[in-house]
């Protein structure tokens, strides 16, 4: 039988306020959350106003291998994503 791989896993959150792009620096798993008032878009997908998170996610020790694009629309002062990031390490 083959042993299960066990591993210790790290939350960080953030809030952005500005267009920008995200870099992976070794996450496994990514989720935004658009909680303002103003619409917001990664890359193309839209992100609208206080809708439901979306997320991206792998395999732990996995990276997503993709630089993700946050833009907001431009109207609206109220601009908000909370972006959750999950990093995996084996124990």
């Amino acid at each position: 039988m083959k042993d299960k791989k066990q591993y210790s896993v790290q939350y960080f959150e953030e809030i952005v306020d500005k267009s920008g792009s995200i870099v992976n620096d070794g996450f496994s798993c990514i989720e935004f959350e658009n909680i303002g008032s103003v619409n917001a878009r990664i890359g193309n997908v839209p992100l609208p106003a206080n809708s439901f998170p979306r997320a991206y996610n792998n395999l732990p020790n996995v990276e997503i291998n993709t630089q993700f694009i946050l833009s907001f629309d431009k109207t609206g002062i109220d601009k908000k994503v909370l972006i959750k990031k999950t990093y995996y390490n084996e124990l």
